[in-house]
């Protein structure tokens, strides 16, 4: 009985975990994506901040 519940419980797990993988899988990628694009958007301001000319030493 021990073995046959280990059993029932093991492939009641991985069948859980492949229902789930799916959705964890998208999930993951998108957040990848989001943290991805915000550090890209955070290097080109911090660029353009560095860049950017600063009027009263231009008119000076």
């Amino acid at each position: 009985m021990t073995n046959l519940g280990i059993i029932l419980i093991s492939t009641m797990f991985f069948i859980a975990l492949l229902i789930v993988k799916r959705p964890l899988i998208q999930w993951y990628k998108g957040f990848r994506r989001w943290i991805w694009h915000r550090r890209l958007i955070w290097k080109i301001e911090r660029n353009l901040t560095k860049t950017s000319i600063d009027p009263d030493k231009f008119l000076s």
